[in-house]
């Protein structure tokens, strides 16, 4: 567990079912009435071969933020999975800075979601992306897929 000092209004994230890939990294969110944002503070862990956020763990925020915005539009009686997921990176994000990554819907079908979400760090933009989910309702009788 870092040191940082969390900013007003986030709790840390806890899924319902274990994600094994994200457990284990602390990250936050703070929700809004049509958005949420997914905060995290950039820790060494995270980093690529330099002092910089490695870009898949940028990539892993979005997936959250994207993916809790759906969650929340949508109702949590749904399973919902990234079909697409495109991020534009336009500045590093150092070691050390607490990125917000403020995601929302903007497009829904009966099962296909669109979302968006800007990556920001000190009050500026430091990367965009894009998002389409598939969620549909879960169905009586059926189990997600599990390892053996």
């Amino acid at each position: 567990m870092s040191n940082n000092v969390i900013p007003e209004g986030f709790v840390r994230c806890a899924f319902e079912v274990a994600v094994p890939f994200i457990d284990n990294l602390e990250v936050y969110y703070r929700e809004h009435a049509d958005s949420v944002d997914i905060g995290a503070w950039v820790l060494d862990d995270y980093r690529n071969g330099g002092p910089m956020a490695h870009g898949g763990f940028l990539m892993t925020l979005g997936d959250i933020a994207t993916g809790h915005a759906v969650t929340m539009r949508k109702g949590t009686n749904r399973f919902s999975v990234h079909v697409s997921f495109n991020m534009s990176f336009y500045t590093g994000v150092p070691v050390g800075s607490w990125i917000e990554v403020r995601a929302k819907v903007t497009k829904e079908g009966r099962e296909l979601v669109f979302s968006t979400c800007d990556y920001v760090v000190d009050g500026q933009v430091v990367g965009h992306a894009d998002a389409v989910m598939k969620s549909a309702e879960i169905r009586r009788g059926t189990q997600p897929v599990r390892d053996a």
